[in-house]
């Protein structure tokens, strides 16, 4: 039967078993009794009668979502062959391990977008007959927490967890509990739906929905510190028993690691450091971890992330002008034409990176590049139509004849190679500034000949005087 808009209705979203794609959540329009009482009759709503049932923006956007795993939506999206298919057959034929495990995390993606938006709106788990308000779930948006409990002794290792939410426990061991996504860990209990903390991976919990604890053998204890317990605590609460666990709190020093993959342009990798630990910026743990082992007992080390002085860091290095790539990248310049933007970008801000404590490195194999600042000190002397310029250019501490980068500017060649073996970066504005002047200047033994009026683009000082020398920063 059919659900009339015109009488009494109630719009819920239901959790569903479904017998292929596990707990999945369906939207419902339930017909009410005049008592206000839930009827017999209800109907799936879909987007060609949302508007009939007068569902709001966020719940047109929860059942678009919800149709995107619908079965004619999986098949078309996971069945490669070109014969058309039924469902059965679908099921029946093509639908191995691999292919569901597939269609499970591709459902599980959807559900993340999907309960935020439905946690608020009335929820259900369906009934035993498959009725849309089974029994009616309570959520919180307070998370939920978990506990992992560690017990070691001569006969090996016990572990078990706690889950509690707002200081009641969460009983999970043969309740009906349900994980729905992994990470971020949403979990369906028989009258709740939790949420967890970011870091928070929910299928370390999924085994105790079946077993009260789990037992490791003492051969395999080693092993299974190493390769279990170990990652466990990089973001997640344990408590232990017979063995150790030191957490370190350790001053965090940033760190550009100064790179490039192939052909690309120079790249800015951020770490941070703390200790002999290094992060990379963009690794999603709350703390590092290592284990050592002396005679029969273990202790974990635990250093812990400053998440407050990492993103201070990250303010200094937006506020300077570099921009956020993918992962820990982060870029100077967009314009794939300019391949040496973030060097140039290192020479102007060096000092004041070093200033907020930020360590640089290169990784360019043999290559090394020269950080620092880039100045020009000029000398002039005049006559009626000549200027006789001697410039010198500072690469740090190093000085060179500008002359001797007229090759470049001519060439527009960036790289010069200065006599340590490193390289420096010519500013990209002084090819556009300096070449008309070399072209129509002349070499002499202290520098350059230049008629008087082609020396105008050497600015960046308001007036030379005969003799005066003249510090120019440029880039």
């Amino acid at each position: 039967m059919e659900v009339v808009n015109t009488k009494r209705f109630e719009v819920v979203f239901t959790f569903v078993n479904h017998p292929f794609f596990g707990m999945v959540v369906e939207a419902n329009a339930i017909q009410l009794l005049e008592n206000g009482n839930p009827s017999l009759t209800f109907q799936r709503i879909r987007k060609q009668n949302a508007d009939y049932y007068g569902l709001d923006d966020n719940q047109k956007r929860a059942v678009n979502i919800i149709e995107n795993y619908e079965v004619d939506q999986i098949m078309k999206k996971f069945y490669t062959g070109n014969k058309k298919l039924r469902a059965t057959d679908f099921f029946a034929k093509h639908f191995n391990e691999d292919i569901k495990k597939l269609v499970r995390e591709y459902i599980e993606n959807q559900l993340v977008g999907l309960l935020n938006i439905i946690k608020d709106y009335p929820l259900y788990r369906s009934g035993n007959l498959g009725e849309p308000m089974g029994s009616r779930l309570h959520f919180s948006n307070e998370p939920a927490t978990v506990l992992f409990h560690f017990r070691r002794d001569e006969e090996g290792i016990n572990y078990f967890v706690t889950l509690r939410h707002k200081d009641e426990k969460v009983h999970i061991y043969e309740k009906d509990a349900e994980l729905l996504v992994g990470k971020p860990a949403w979990l369906l209990t028989r009258d709740k739906l939790l949420f967890f903390h970011l870091h928070i991976d929910g299928n370390k919990i999924k085994p105790f929905f079946h077993k009260k604890h789990i037992h490791i053998d003492p051969k395999q204890e080693e092993m299974y510190l190493q390769k279990f317990v170990l990652p466990l605590l990089e973001n997640h609460d344990v408590f232990a028993k017979g063995f150790k666990i030191q957490t370190e709190q350790l001053e965090v020093r940033p760190v550009l690691r100064i790179t490039k993959v192939l052909e690309q342009a120079p790249q800015a990798v951020l770490y941070f450091q703390y200790g002999n630990w290094l992060f990379p910026y963009h690794v999603d743990k709350r703390v590092n971890v290592r284990l050592a082992k002396e005679e029969n007992d273990y202790t974990f080390y635990r250093i812990k992330r400053s998440y407050k002085t990492e993103k201070e860091k990250i303010k200094t290095l937006l506020e300077l002008g570099l921009s956020h790539g993918e992962g820990s990248i982060f870029l100077a310049e967009k314009d794939e034409n300019k391949s040496y933007a973030l060097i140039e970008w290192l020479n102007d801000h060096t000092e004041n990176l070093k200033r907020e404590g930020f360590k640089i490195e290169q990784d360019f194999n043999e290559i090394k590049y020269h950080l620092g600042s880039v100045e020009l000190k000029v000398k002039v002397n005049q006559s009626d139509d000549w200027f006789d310029v001697m410039a010198i250019v500072k690469f740090g501490d190093v000085e060179i004849p500008f002359k001797r980068l007229k090759n470049n500017i001519l060439n527009n060649k960036q790289e010069f190679v200065l006599p340590d073996g490193s390289i420096a970066i010519i500013p990209k504005e002084w090819f556009a500034r300096f070449a008309k002047v070399i072209n129509f200047s002349e070499e002499t033994d202290e520098g350059l000949r230049i008629k008087k009026d082609s020396l105008e683009p050497f600015g960046g000082y308001s007036t030379v005087y005969g003799g005066r020398i003249a510090f120019v920063r440029l880039g």
